[in-house]
């Protein structure tokens, strides 16, 4: 969320158009933490003039940034990290500050962070970020050619019949953002995912998937039209699961420039262990 300067004011000022509710002590120690920022430049000086038409905003507290994203991986052109459930991945709105597109932003204001895919809101697992434009397009280019590796791990509700095979079905999406699974027609998306389960319980599957394609809820979808819904999903199927259940687990690329493969896993969340034995690696 941003303010707009409308006359030259002093930034405590400003500060206090901006959030009413908050006490000066508050303001005051939002500069000392470098969560202020004029026209994408942190500012520290509780003296500071503004000038008219300038923009002021809000970074996020050190702690929420390091408690909501991993970085695993950071060069010049790109950046692959870890994003929680529960964050979004880019903004719906303008005013979602809280995304993690919106925190790589805020780390270095001013430098350029550009979106290449998406995990659903209350998915967990792997990102990546491009930092200039040749690298974004290299990388869109990969996920577009289906040249990129991404691995899923779920616990689905029910034990599958075929442990290992491959799902091939079409996919539309209602005014409302549901996407369900159709016959094939123009307007449709081909969805094709491998899967293979590497453990059961007598109630739940924990599976393996491999995307062929990347279709927005693609994994959730087909599991649901199937009968095997994705513990948590309150959307195609249950919610008696603290969370849903689905984890982008490994992510492998062709680096933009240097041209080397590069390849990341991250264990899946702990939550998963309810399902699996002691064992399990």
């Amino acid at each position: 969320m941003s303010f707009t300067v409308k006359t030259p004011t002093p930034i405590l000022e400003a500060l206090q158009a901006f959030a009413p509710t908050s006490s000066k002590n508050t303001l005051k120690k939002w500069l000392k933490s470098k969560r202020v920022f004029v026209n994408g430049h942190i500012v520290e000086d509780a003296k500071a003039l503004l000038s008219q038409g300038s923009t002021l905003s809000l970074g996020p507290r050190k702690e929420y940034f390091r408690a909501s994203i991993e970085i695993l991986y950071e060069d010049s052109n790109l950046i692959v990290i870890y994003k929680p459930p529960g964050l979004l991945s880019v903004a719906t709105d303008k005013k979602e500050f809280y995304t993690a597109h919106g925190l790589l932003k805020s780390r270095v204001p001013g430098k350029k962070v550009f979106p290449v895919h998406r995990l659903d809101k209350d998915t967990s697992g792997i990102l990546v970020f491009a930092y200039t434009e040749t690298a974004r397009e290299s990388l869109k280019k990969q996920f577009e050619e289906h040249s990129i590796y991404r691995e899923y791990r779920a616990v689905l509700l029910g034990r599958l019949e075929e442990k290992k095979g491959t799902w091939t079905s079409y996919l539309k999406e209602t005014a409302s953002f549901h996407v369900y699974e159709c016959a094939p027609c123009p307007e449709a998306m081909e969805a094709i995912t491998h899967y293979e389960v590497l453990h059961e319980t007598p109630k739940t599957s924990f599976v393996k998937f491999i995307l062929k394609t990347g279709k927005k809820n693609q994994i959730r979808v087909q599991a649901a039209h199937r009968g095997f819904p994705v513990l948590g999903d309150k959307k195609y199927g249950t919610s008696s699961f603290e969370r849903l259940a689905l984890h982008a687990y490994a992510l492998h690329f062709i680096h933009p420039i240097s041209t080397k493969k590069l390849c990341f896993t991250y264990p899946y969340p702990k939550e998963f262990a309810t399902f699996l034995p002691k064992t399990f690696p």
